[in-house]
């Protein structure tokens, strides 16, 4: 019983007992080793443990976690239906459908194994959750059979290979979605132009692979990023000349700065893109609604942010024909899935460091790596295989950064 550390626990009732318990939790902690000279389990007493916090009460469930984590999506997915059409909502259907599908099968045929685990708890609301993440980072015009796969790689493999919600190690979402990118690469980039866009040969593809694109032919790219795309041929809708217009005269022009054109059209969703990345006003609502429910919490995104944005400022120029600190911070972070994944993807508690200094850690990784993958990877997004890099260096995290004690010691477990 060497090195056990002690922690001052206020146990409430039925855990409060006078003796030796006979079944229960408290059974199973007296039988790792505890032995008669242990303090009873008494109200105030000092209890051993091997493991470091929670050890508290929470009245809200995982399933209400959950539950309220799907919802907060929603807006953001019902927004991309209405860009980008049905196509759209069936692929989202799809996705939802189908990780249920493969979360009750696995579940029925494996009761007995998995029953202490999480039937009858959260699993329904967590399937629900990630078929729906799957369902927001395809493009709108996916085979559904390719959508279908992808869940199953999420439930079947990354989620109850390791034991289900308890065991998850990488993120289903991102584990499916990078499996069925490399494995179908022209149908997970073919873009589709939204409604609110006229139909245009270069607004199939994504901002970020326009600007890729150029990147790679050596041009140099003047006016800033989202000017580039203006003069290439890239539409702009009346809402977004409307609102930079108003915007620079009334709030920022008496103050010498302006803000470009576009990017009225990158927050609201006017862009190709995957269904549910593109709203990012919507996302940031959602991220609103998590926080204030205290469903997750500042570390991770933002040091995530802080991370990104400033390697992003410092290199992000480079690339085309810039120099140091000419990055465009705003325009990388409305594109591509960063604002989606910082919020309703990293910091999924399941497969995110412990402690508060390991998941700034996390953060602070995730971001340099999504700046590093966006330039130097074979795609244009880097977040995906950002995170999942992240999840695996957790583990390593959570040692180095683990809490080196809780209470204090007594004499007899030395």
């Amino acid at each position: 019983m060497s090195g056990v550390r002690l922690l001052q626990l206020r146990l409430p009732l039925p855990y409060t007992v006078d003796r030796d318990p006979g079944a229960g939790p408290a059974a199973e902690w007296w039988r790792r080793g505890v032995s008669d000279s242990t303090p009873r389990l008494e109200p105030g007493v000092v209890v051993p443990t091997r493991h470091a916090p929670p050890q508290f009460h929470e009245r809200t469930s995982s399933s209400e976690l959950l539950a309220t984590a799907f919802f907060c999506l929603l807006p953001a997915a019902a927004w991309g239906t209405m860009l980008f059409g049905l196509r759209a909502a069936l692929v989202l259907a799809t996705a939802v459908v189908s990780s249920l599908v493969a979360e009750s099968i696995i579940v029925r045929l494996f009761r007995a194994r998995f029953h202490r685990v999480e039937v009858g708890s959260a699993p329904g609301w967590h399937a629900a959750f990630v078929g729906l993440v799957i369902g927001m980072m395809m493009p709108p015009a996916v085979p559904l059979g390719i959508v279908i796969v992808a869940t199953l790689v999420a439930i079947g493999v990354a989620k109850w290979t390791f034991g289900g919600i308890s065991g998850i190690w990488l993120h289903p979402a991102l584990t499916a979605w990078v499996f069925v990118t490399y494995s179908w690469p022209d149908a997970m980039t073919r873009w589709t132009v939204p409604a609110t866009l006229p139909p245009d040969g270069l607004t199939s593809a994504t901002a970020l692979g326009l600007l890729r694109a150029a990147a790679e032919r050596g041009e140099v790219v003047i006016g800033g990023l989202s000017g580039y795309l203006g003069r290439i041929g890239v539409p702009r809708t009346v809402l977004d000349t409307t609102v930079t217009g108003w915007f620079n005269e009334v709030l920022v022009g008496r103050f010498g700065a302006a803000l470009p054109a576009g990017y009225v059209d990158l927050f609201l969703g006017n862009h190709p893109g995957a269904i549910g990345e593109t709203s990012i006003a919507l996302l940031l609502a959602g991220s609103v609604v998590l926080f204030g429910r205290r469903i997750i919490t500042w570390e991770i995104p933002t040091a995530f942010f802080l991370s990104f944005a400033s390697l992003t400022w410092v290199f992000g120029g480079l690339p085309y024909g810039g120099g140091f600190f000419s990055g465009d911070v705003l325009f990388h972070l409305l594109t591509g899935s960063v604002v989606f994944a910082m919020f309703f993807i990293a910091t999924d508690t399941s497969c995110a460091p412990r402690t508060a200094i390991g998941q700034i850690v996390f953060g602070l990784g995730a971001g340099a790596l999504t700046v590093l993958f966006r330039r130097y990877s074979g795609g244009a997004e880097g977040v995906a295989g950002a995170l999942l890099v992240m999840n695996v260096l957790t583990p390593a995290i959570n040692q180095l950064f683990r809490p080196r004690r809780y209470g204090w010691s007594l004499g007899a477990f030395r």
